[in-house]
């Protein structure tokens, strides 16, 4: 009997032993959670992660799997935020995987919610809405889910995004309208920069249908939301405002607007936001021939960053559909699941030394880009300095950094002399005649009857701009 009474005290000692143990885990995890958000808030993203990576850590030695999922999710925004795609996703499918046997309906949400901006942003559109019809149907088929206010206005804001990238005018205005129900009739737990978003859309619809007063309202609330949080996350309704201003006319707070918006994504550090920016600038200072050198120097930001980001982009894009194909083929062969099984054990082993070998090789030509961007932007900078000063290496450098302009002319004038190529060179990088006359030394007359000469050279149109001609060669 003592011996019974001796074995119970001690499995009820043990018991509580261990339920303190998961509740310390759960508290510390939490407490790192937190500090983790609050970086996040203040868009200190380098040091959110490592919280959210201690959090996982130990989620993972404790085998917590809430905590697991918690923390692979919070990596993930915050990688997303950079443009991290890829590594972003790697985290969500841990995630997701932990979810497989466990139901945390608002995680769920979460994960779909940040698949779809993946995708989106991927422009995967399909995929993007099918995430997007996951989170609908939880929301359907779960009447305990908390906070169900807040997820319904994200998967609103995600539905706008994807239709707006669909040019699905009608959707955007309806999603939005439904956003802004939200916001009034209660307060969000989400961030600041979220609602500002949503009302630099509504301004941006404004702008669309030309209610110039109700864009500049909308505007100005997206604006005051952040203002206090974290002002470079203006840079949104900045942009927004550029694109009011040019529609007004305002040449020069057009272009205040856009050069604030790409100060600001700078200081967050946001790759898309920089781009989405250099290609308002460069677009609405080359259709109005403003500054045409700083509009040049934008236009070859744009596309130098664009390259980057592609590059990093098609290697997501391929991965995402490879993952799509594979679980394809494994729901057709489920009866020789066995064979499959082998198969693939055997595939991937070797799939999984090239891939190493793969990424190695790609990491370090990522690293190479980047560098090659650098080089790139003094050679151009310095290009432009020789062409201001009437060198002759001007077209030295001018060729090594467009040798597909240079190529393709030489195709029309085999024969074509330096002097007419770095004339014609000069043209391609948007300078007006009277830019051009300067550099020269020559008078705005001499270059004009240079330009016509040239269009009956190479047997250009009059209505067609030499000037973007001379750009379409480079493509």
């Amino acid at each position: 009997m003592n011996r019974i009474r001796f074995i119970l005290v001690f499995l009820i000692f043990s018991s509580l032993s261990i339920l303190k143990a998961n509740d310390y885990t759960e508290i510390k995890v939490n407490e790192l959670l937190k500090i983790s958000f609050v970086y996040f808030s203040e868009l200190d993203l380098s040091k959110s992660i490592l919280y959210a990576k201690k959090s996982l850590e130990l989620s993972r030695k404790e085998k917590y799997t809430k905590g697991i999922i918690k923390s692979n999710i919070y990596i993930a925004k915050a990688l997303l935020e950079t443009g991290v795609y890829e590594t972003s996703l790697d985290y969500i499918e841990e995630a997701e995987s932990k979810l497989e046997k466990n139901n945390y309906p608002c995680l769920k949400i979460e994960i779909y919610r940040l698949k779809s901006i993946i995708y989106a942003n991927l422009n995967m559109n399909q995929l993007s809405i099918n995430e997007i019809k996951k989170q609908n149907s939880l929301f359907e088929n779960n009447q305990f889910l908390s906070d169900v206010k807040t997820h319904k206005f994200l998967y609103f804001q995600n539905l706008s995004h994807v239709y707006r990238i669909l040019g699905n005018q009608d959707s955007v205005n309806k999603y939005l309208k439904l956003q802004n129900k939200l916001i009034i009739e209660d307060k969000l737990n989400v961030d600041e920069f979220i609602i500002s978003r949503t009302y630099s859309e509504i301004g941006e619809y404004f702008i669309h249908i030309e209610k110039y007063d109700s864009a500049q309202l909308y505007l100005k609330k997206a604006q005051d939301v952040v203002s206090n949080y974290n002002k470079a996350f203006e840079y949104y309704s900045q942009q927004k405002y550029g694109i009011l201003y040019s529609k007004l006319k305002d040449r020069k707070k057009a272009i205040f607007n856009f050069e604030l918006a790409l100060s600001n994504a700078k200081k967050i550090n946001n790759p898309n936001a920089i781009l989405s920016s250099y290609k308002l600038l460069s677009d609405y200072m080359i259709n109005n021939n403003i500054e045409l050198g700083k509009a040049n120097f934008y236009y070859y930001k744009y596309h130098s960053l664009n390259d980057s980001l592609n590059y990093g982009n098609k290697i997501i894009t391929d991965r995402i559909i490879n993952n799509i194909l594979s679980d394809e083929i494994k729901k057709r062969n489920e009866n020789n699941i066995l064979t499959i099984k082998v198969s693939f054990y055997i595939f991937f082993s070797f799939i999984a030394i090239f891939y190493i070998i793969y990424k190695s090789r790609q990491r370090n030509k990522v690293e190479n880009n980047y560098i090659e961007i650098l080089i790139d932007d003094y050679k151009f900078e310095k290009m432009i300095g020789l062409l201001k000063n009437n060198s002759p290496e001007f077209l030295i450098l001018f060729k090594e950094l467009y040798p597909k302009f240079v190529e393709n002319l030489k195709k029309l004038n085999p024969n074509i002399k330096s002097k007419e190529l770095s004339f014609c060179a000069m043209i391609f990088l948007n300078y007006s005649s009277k830019d051009i006359a300067v550099f020269t030394f020559v008078s705005l007359r001499a270059v004009q009857i240079r330009k016509n000469r040239l269009r009956k050279k190479y047997n250009i149109s009059s209505e067609v701009d030499i000037n973007r001609w001379m750009r379409n060669l480079n493509i």
